[in-house]
Order: C-alpha cells, then structure tokens, then sequence
C-alpha cells in the first residue's frame, strides 16, 4: 500500500513538471474567453514544405502528422489571420492550454512534445479569437474523454459518429472506425452507443 501511495506521488510528480514546462516562458496575456494568449513564436520550427508537397487542404481545415517522433499541424484559411494561437489538451473536449503562437504569416508548426495530445488553432483578431477547424490529433476518430469534460460536446460526436456507422452508405463494410476512450471517472450522462466498427475503452488510472 505505502509504495502504491509513493508510485502515485511520483506520478503525480512528473505530471506537474510536465504542465510547468509546457507553459515555461508563456506569459500572462490577456483572457479571451477563458483562454490565455501565448506569445511563443514558431518560426524557428517550421516544418519542410517538401514533407507535405502536393497535399492540400481545405478552406477552415486543420490537419496534424507525426512522422519520426515530431508532430506537424497545418491549417488553410481563404482569408488568414496575422497571428494564430496553439492549445493543448489530453483529451478532446477539456481545458486546453497555450502552447505556441505563429505570427509569421504562416499556417503550420511543428514540435516534439506531447505529440499524441489535442490541438487547436485559433485566429487572433483584435481582442478576440476565432476557432479554426475542430480539435485534431494523430489518432484519427478517436474520442478521448475525461471528467470535466463539456459532456455535450462528447455526446454530439458520439451520436453522429453512431448515426454515420449506422448508415446504409458508411456502416457495415464500410472503412470507416471510430473509438472512445474513457479516463476513470464516472459518466452517467454520457450515452456510449457501440455501432459497427465502435470501440469503447476505460483507461487505467495510470500509464
């Protein structure tokens, strides 16, 4: 029992480090909408043009790679931003947290941390900031979901994802897949329908 209470300790431990680090030389800046704005310039990672040539996106479109241990997260806007902003979460639809800001004019970054997380990019505009696109991670269609999630959110793509596999054109025999994965909690109000090509997972407490 007492090295089980030390183990998590420990955890508990690296985990603080980690967050410390992930916002180390990002200052205060001002509340948007319960974010808070980083100031961390990308330019000096960006990733090679030559990795993605030939790969377009769509208009409000953000993507993310991970190839050789880095992430590349790229998005396309008609009408770019000045400046964008980078958030950071574990899970899908929790509280993300700044990470980097790109104000070069361009419309990608690349790191090495944290790779298999959630992202999102937002737009700066004035004083305030414009989501683009939706939530991204390297694991394409899966949900990753924690207690204090916004519950609502999860159970929308959760419902339209079940609707979609149980659709006559994207269901059965489809190469379609998509899988939710439950930190340890509790979630009563949460409707985990299991369609075709569904996979619904409870993840241990720790790694």
């Amino acid at each position: 029992m007492r090295n089980k209470f030390i183990g998590v300790l420990a955890a508990l431990s690296v985990l603080g480090f980690m967050l410390l680090s992930a916002c180390e030389g990002l200052p205060s800046g001002s509340s948007n909408g319960g974010k808070t704005s980083a100031s961390q310039s990308g330019s000096d990672v960006l990733p090679d043009e030559n990795l993605f040539e030939g790969e377009k996106l769509s208009d409000g479109e953000v993507r993310l790679n991970v190839i050789d241990g880095k992430a590349y997260i790229r998005w396309s806007e008609s009408r770019p931003s000045d400046r964008y902003f980078i958030y950071y979460s574990p899970t899908t639809y929790g509280d993300y947290l700044p990470v980097a800001a790109v104000s070069d004019g361009s419309m990608r970054y690349a790191f090495d941390e944290d790779v298999y997380g959630y992202y999102r990019v937002y737009a700066a505009e004035g004083n305030y900031e414009r989501p683009v696109g939706e939530p991204v991670s390297a694991f394409y269609n899966v949900l990753t979901v924690a207690e204090g999630d916004d519950m609502d959110k999860v159970q929308n793509a959760i419902d339209e994802a079940h609707a979609q596999l149980e659709s006559a054109s994207d269901g059965q025999f489809s190469s379609k897949r998509f899988a939710v994965n439950f930190m340890p909690g509790e979630y009563a109000d949460v409707n985990a329908k299991i369609g075709y090509y569904t996979n619904v997972s409870g993840l241990g407490r720790l790694p």
